[in-house]
């Protein structure tokens, strides 16, 4: 069986639930945006920092 497959043996979902092959998929897609978004946050708090520092050293100086 691939690492990836769903152990889960497929149900039939009834009117208006999701089947548990349906949950997965979106719960990995969810993950995966929330790591996404934990990078970009991730990234604007270093590019934030680095120009602070920058602005910070050029008042030094002046």
């Amino acid at each position: 069986m691939p690492e990836n497959a769903c152990a889960v043996r497929p149900q039939a979902a009834t009117a208006g639930e999701p089947s548990p092959r349906t949950c997965i998929q979106v719960a990995r897609q969810a993950a995966i945006l929330a790591v996404t978004a934990a990078d970009d946050a991730m990234t604007a708090v270093c590019h934030s920092r680095s120009g602070a520092a920058i602005a910070v050293g050029k008042r030094r100086i002046a």
